[in-house]
C-alpha cells in the first residue's frame, strides 16, 4: 500500500504522513481495525509493550468534526499509563456541571470538577479532532518501529489457518493456534494486500465489520426521543456564553449546552413529537432556537448540525472463542447522559491490553480462558452504565410540566440534606462504580472492609485509589519525593506489603517477603514490590545487611499519609491507629484492579502463588525457562520492539506450549521456598 499524504487544513490541525513505512509487514501479532480513540489508545499500549501491531482505518485521517467531548477521572488515569494525560489536560476544559430549570437560570444543583481519589479531575471536556490526533500521534511518534498505521483501507475478508506453535516434531492439535489470514483493500486504488495476524481487535464502531464477521449481534433498543445537535465555531467578538456544562431541565424543550476547546460551543435540543427532524435543521427554525440559548448567529460558524437518536445496545459476544475481540462502540453503545462512551471504551482497552501481552509472550497456557474473562469482567459495568444513564436521562429530560414540578420539588428537598447532596455530587452518585465481581480475581482471599456501621464491601475486584505517596528508599526525578501511586506500581503486576513493621516478627516477615520476591511466578508477571508505611507506623527494614542485596533493591518503600489513603480504602482506617493492623499482602493487576488480599490464615506464599498460577493459568514451561528467554521488551519502561525482520523470524518463538503451573507454589530452584509463615 502507498503512503497517504494528507494536506487538509480544516480546523487548523496539522496533518502528518501517517504511514511511515512504505512496505508494511506480512506478519503481525495484533491487527486493530479502526483508529478512533479506542483503537489508537490500544495501539499505544501495545507499542509500549513492544508488540508488532498494525492499525487499519477506513478514513483518510482522524475525525474532523466533534462528536464525543467528555472523559472522566478513570480515563485520565489510563492516559497517564501511556504518558498522554498532561497533553490532553492542556487542551481540555474542566467545567462545572449545572442542572438548571431554564437556560442559565433556576439552578437545581451543581457538580464541581474537583479532583477525585485518583488525583485527576472528575471530568474534562475536549475537542474530538485534536483529542484523536494526540492519541494517534502518541503511537506514531514513539512506537513507529513496532506499530504501523494504514489509512483509506478496509478489511474485506478474514480466514483461518492452522499454525503450529511448537518448533519441534510435536504437531498435535493441542499445540496449534488459528492464524488470521486478512485481505485489506485500499479504498482509493482498489489494491488488495494480504497479511497474517495472531489477534484481531475490532475497534471499528457501531457498524463494526469485525463484529459481523464473528456473528455477534447487538441487543437492545434505540431511544424514542430525537435530538438535534449543533456545533459551532465561535468568533472572538461573540458575546460571552456560559463557561460550564448545563442540563436545561425545561419541560417545554429539554436541552444541554457546553463550551468545547478552544473556541467551539455545542447546543443539543430535544425534538418534540409534533416536530419533523428535517425541519429542525432549517435556519428559520434553528436560528431562533440558538438565539434563545445565547447564540449570536452573525458571530459564529456552524460546523455540524444533525438529528439523531441515542442507542442502548450491547453485543451478545465480545470474543469469538479464538483470537478476535471487540472493544468500544463495536460491542456496546451507551446513552450519553453520563458522558461515559469514551471512558467505557478506554476501560475495555485497559482490561484487554495486559491479557494480550501475557498471551503473546507465552505466559498463559489457555488463551480462551484469558480472553473470555474480558467480557465477563466488563459487561456488568456497561450494563450498569446504560441503566443508570437511561434513568438519568428520564429524570433530566422530562417533558410533562407536572412531572417536572414534582422532580424539582423532590430534588430540592433531598439535596437540602448534606449527606444526600454529598452522595449526589460524589462520582459514585452519578455513575456506577467499576467493580469486577467475576473473572481473573482471587475471590477466595475475601478480605472485607467495614465502610460504615451497616455495610461491608469486598474490595477484591475494585480499582485501587491513587494517592500521592512519598518514596523513601529510592531516588526519583522530581525534586520532591511525593509521586502518584501508579508511578510506583508500574505497568505490570504489583505486590503491596502492609503492616510488615513489627520488630518482634521482622525475621519471619523477611522470610515471607523473600520467598515472594524471588519466586519465578512474580518475575514473569513483571511484578513491582512495594512496602507501604502508614501514618504513625514505625518503619522497620524487612531486609538486614546480611540479606540479599538483589532482594533489597527489588523492594520500594513508600509512605502513605494522605487524607484518602490506601489504609482508609483497604482497612477503613483513618490513619490514626495503623499500628494495630494485621500484616496484609495486596496483589494489584496491571489495570490497577485488586487481584487478591491476603492476611491471617491466607498470609502464605503457597496460597498466594498457587492462586495466581491457577487463576491466570500460567504456562509451566515458560515459568521454568523464564531466565533464559530473550524478550523484545522485558521491562516497564517506554521502550519499543525490535525490527520487522526480527518480528517475522520470531513469529512463533514467544509462544510456548506446556502445562499449567497448577498448584506449584514454591521457587523453582529452592525447595525451602515451600516453608510457610503462619
Amino acid at each position: 500500500m502507498n503512503n497517504i499524504n494528507i494536506n487538509n487544513n480544516n480546523n487548523n490541525i496539522t496533518k502528518k504522513n501517517i504511514n511511515k513505512n512504505n512496505n508494511h509487514k506480512k506478519y503481525y501479532d495484533v491487527l486493530i481495525v479502526g483508529c478512533g480513540p479506542n483503537g489508537a489508545l490500544l495501539a499505544n499500549f501495545l507499542g509500549e509493550m513492544g508488540i508488532k501491531t498494525l492499525v487499519v482505518e477506513c478514513a483518510k485521517t482522524f475525525t474532523q468534526v466533534p462528536r464525543a467531548a467528555h472523559l472522566d477521572d478513570e480515563g485520565l488515569r489510563i492516559l497517564k499509563r501511556i504518558g498522554l494525560d498532561e497533553e490532553i489536560l492542556k487542551q481540555s476544559f474542566q467545567l462545572d456541571v449545572k442542572f438548571n430549570k431554564t437556560f442559565c437560570s433556576g439552578n437545581l444543583t451543581s457538580i464541581k470538577p474537583e479532583n477525585t481519589e485518583l488525583n485527576f479531575p472528575r471530568s474534562i471536556f475536549w475537542f474530538q479532532p485534536k483529542f484523536e490526533e494526540t492519541i494517534r500521534n502518541g503511537f506514531l511518534e514513539r512506537y513507529s518501529n513496532c506499530v504501523d498505521l494504514i489509512t483509506d483501507c478496509r478489511v474485506v475478508s478474514i480466514e483461518k489457518e492452522k499454525f503450529n506453535i511448537d518448533d519441534g516434531d510435536n504437531q498435535d492439535e493441542e499445540n496449534q493456534i488459528k492464524l488470521n489470514n486478512i485481505k485489506i483493500e485500499n479504498l482509493t486504488t482498489g489494491e488488495i494486500s494480504n497479511l497474517k495476524s495472531k489477534i484481531i481487535i475490532g475497534a471499528d464502531g457501531g457498524n463494526s465489520f469485525i463484529r459481523k464477521s464473528i456473528a455477534s449481534k447487538m441487543e437492545g433498543s434505540s431511544s424514542k426521543q430525537r435530538w438535534l445537535v449543533v456545533d459551532a465555531k465561535i468568533d472572538k467578538d461573540h458575546p460571552p456564553l456560559p463557561h460550564y456544562f448545563q442540563f436545561i431541565c425545561n419541560p417545554s424543550r429539554p436541552a444541554l449546552t457546553l463550551p468545547i476547546p478552544p473556541n467551539h460551543y455545542r447546543w443539543e435540543f430535544l425534538i418534540n413529537e409534533n416536530e419533523k427532524s428535517e425541519e429542525m435543521e432549517k435556519p428559520e427554525i434553528l436560528n431562533p432556537l440558538l438565539q434563545s440559548h445565547g447564540a449570536d448567529i452573525s458571530k459564529l460558524e456552524i460546523i455540524r448540525k444533525a438529528c439523531y437518536v441515542f442507542q442502548n445496545r450491547i453485543a451478545d459476544n465480545w470474543y469469538n472463542g479464538d483470537t478476535t475481540l471487540l472493544i468500544g462502540d463495536a460491542c456496546h453503545l451507551v446513552p450519553p447522559f453520563l458522558g461515559m462512551g469514551i471512558s467505557s471504551g478506554f476501560r475495555d482497552v485497559q482490561n484487554i491490553a495486559w491479557k494480550i501481552e501475557l498471551f503473546l509472550k507465552g505466559v498463559i497456557s489457555n488463551h480462551q480462558t484469558l480472553f473470555s474473562s474480558y467480557q465477563i469482567e466488563r459487561q456488568p459495568n456497561i450494563e450498569n452504565i446504560t441503566e443508570k444513564a437511561t434513568h438519568a436521562g428520564e429524570m433530566i429530560m422530562i417533558t410533562n410540566r407536572y412531572k417536572a414540578f414534582l422532580r424539582n420539588l423532590l430534588l430540592s428537598t433531598l439535596l437540602s440534606f448534606p449527606s444526600i447532596e454529598k452522595l449526589f455530587h460524589n462520582k459514585a452518585g452519578m455513575k456506577p462504580p467499576n467493580i469486577i465481581k467475576h473473572g481473573l480475581i482471587d475471590s477466595t482471599s475475601s478480605l472485607t472492609t467495614l465502610q460504615s456501621n451497616t455495610f461491608k464491601i469486598n474490595i477484591i475486584g475494585q480499582s485501587i485509589p491513587q494517592p500521592f505517596v512519598k518514596l523513601i528508599n529510592k531516588q526519583i526525578k522530581q525534586q520532591s519525593n511525593e509521586i502518584l501511586l501508579d508511578e510506583v506500581l508500574g505497568n505490570g503486576f504489583s505486590c503491596l506489603f502492609f503492616n510488615f513493621n513489627k520488630n518482634d516478627k521482622n525475621c519471619e516477615f523477611n522470610k515471607l517477603v523473600s520467598k515472594i520476591i524471588s519466586n519465578q511466578v512474580f518475575k514473569i508477571l513483571k511484578t513491582n514490590f512495594i512496602q507501604v508505611i502508614g501514618n504513625n507506623q514505625k518503619y522497620s527494614k524487612l531486609f538486614t545487611k546480611s540479606s540479599s542485596s538483589s532482594l533489597s533493591s527489588s523492594l520500594s518503600i513508600i509512605l502513605d499519609d494522605s487524607k484518602e489513603s490506601l489504609f482508609k480504602f483497604i482497612f477503613n482506617n483513618n490513619n490514626s491507629n495503623n499500628q494495630t493492623l494485621e500484616p496484609t499482602i495486596v496483589i494489584i493487576r496491571p489495570d490497577k484492579f485488586i487481584f487478591g488480599v491476603y492476611q491471617n490464615v491466607n498470609l502464605k506464599s503457597s496460597k498466594i502463588i498457587s492462586s495466581i498460577t491457577s487463576i491466570l493459568n500460567i504456562n509451566y514451561n515458560y515459568a521454568f525457562n523464564y531466565d533464559n528467554i530473550n524478550f523484545t521488551n522485558n521491562n516497564n519502561n517506554n521502550t519499543t520492539g525490535g525490527s520487522a525482520s526480527e518480528s517475522e523470524n520470531s513469529f512463533n518463538s514467544h509462544v510456548h506450549s506446556g502445562n499449567s503451573l497448577g498448584d506449584i507454589s514454591g521457587d523453582d530452584n529452592n525447595s525451602d521456598i515451600l516453608e510457610e509463615f503462619n
